[in-house]
């Protein structure tokens, strides 16, 4: 079994807000960590207008559900994080805004995850508009915040950083995107977690997107114990059946498949990824499900791009 305690931080989405908060509790009393999500669960991917609505009502019912005397009333243990958006987006000053009124609740906020940082100027101004005591963790996320990612964690006012490996994904035109079974995948992490140990800093793992394969998560938790030794890692779920699963023997390893290179695999993957897509994306969600994986928008615009490149070669 395993030998060290993990830890262990799942993100929820605010377009619920009630229901996000009674997982919120069991999850924290479970100690578990939680980021309220303002960034891609509140969105249409297709609709900027509808986008634009759901962000709106996700801050202002959590702000009216914290100020409720319901919730006044009742014991709230928990110190979650929150996911705002982008510097570089529309939203940005509006969940500015939002942070501070938070403060001003007394609302218990550990943290904010800076999707998209690519400098430590950005975290600066970040931490000029809100108060002391919240924490901000960049979010490493695009192909410039990688190639900034020593000047992002060197940084002072960072604690931690998260890698956000669907955006990356994108932002580098990966097809199909790497997963924890290729060993490609790792290039990347090996460089940030080397970073953060040399900083003495916390890495926080891409969520884990095969939200149904226990084993394949603990095996991938006791590979990644095995390669970083030094470095504290906080792992990144999706679903609190995953979270409150019991670690398996990590005996179990961590069986690498070849990244599949043909184009007519390629092309059955991206049309497979954009099928189960559109059948998954429940209610107009920003996320969609196929039988084995979560399958967030990125990857699905991912396949549409690649399918997309050849229809523009004329192939």
């Amino acid at each position: 079994m395993m030998s060290r305690k993990i830890s262990l931080i799942q993100y929820l989405p605010l377009t619920h807000t009630r229901a996000t908060f009674r997982l919120l509790s069991k999850l924290q009393k479970s100690g578990i960590q939680t980021i309220l999500d303002l960034e891609d669960s509140a969105q249409d991917p297709f609709s900027k207008e509808e986008t634009i609505k759901l962000k709106a009502k996700a801050r202002c019912d959590l702000i009216e559900y914290i100020s409720s005397e319901r919730f006044q009333k009742q014991r709230f243990d928990a110190n979650p994080f929150i996911r705002i958006n982008a510097s570089s987006s529309d939203f940005f000053n509006d969940d500015i805004e939002l942070v501070n009124k938070l403060d001003q609740c007394h609302f218990p906020l550990k943290g904010i995850f800076l999707p998209k940082c690519e400098s430590s100027q950005q975290i600066q101004n970040l931490s000029d508009h809100i108060p002391e005591t919240v924490k901000i963790i960049p979010m490493i996320e695009t192909v410039l915040g990688y190639q900034n990612a020593e000047e992002i964690i060197s940084s002072n006012v960072v604690e931690e950083i998260h890698y956000g490996h669907f955006d990356y994904a994108l932002d580098s035109q990966q097809w199909p995107f790497l997963d924890p079974v290729h060993n490609e995948y790792w290039g990347i992490i090996d460089d940030l977690v080397n970073l953060c140990s040399n900083f003495n800093k916390t890495y926080i793992h891409t969520p884990f997107p095969f939200m149904n394969d226990k084993n394949l998560f603990w095996a991938m938790v006791a590979f990644m114990q095995r390669r970083y030794k030094e470095t504290k890692i906080i792992y990144c779920t999706l679903n609190s059946e995953l979270s409150f699963s019991n670690s398996v023997d990590d005996s179990i390893g961590l069986n690498f498949i070849n990244y599949p290179t043909e184009k007519t695999i390629l092309t059955h993957l991206a049309n497979e990824i954009i099928s189960s897509y559109e059948q998954g994306r429940a209610n107009k969600r920003s996320f969609g499900t196929s039988v084995d994986r979560f399958i967030p928008p990125h990857q699905y615009f991912a396949a549409k791009n690649f399918l997309q490149s050849f229809e523009s070669l004329g192939d």
